[in-house]
């Protein structure tokens, strides 16, 4: 089987959705306070509300850095196969 080392550009593509990916359902959850604090008429909700949004940024971020660290480990020469000639 030929295959082709994996290009820069996919591979910045691919760490690019990593949030995307891995953190669906926190980001699910997200857009939902985010929903629910735009209807929100009690500022002291509000409050909360915000800091729920902090946390799941904070987590997402998280996820996806420890992601992406594993991903540039990655021997991609191995995984995709040697470049052909």
């Amino acid at each position: 089987m030929k295959s082709r080392p994996i290009a820069e550009m996919e591979f910045e593509r691919m760490l690019a959705k990593v949030p995307h990916v891995v953190c669906a359902p926190d980001t699910n959850q997200k857009t939902q306070a985010i929903l629910r604090h735009a209807r929100q008429k009690n500022a002291e909700k509000q409050a909360a509300l915000v800091v729920s949004i902090g946390e799941l940024n904070e987590r997402i971020e998280n996820v996806s850095e420890s992601w992406r660290n594993f991903l540039r480990g990655i021997p991609w020469d191995v995984v995709v196969g040697p470049a052909t000639s």
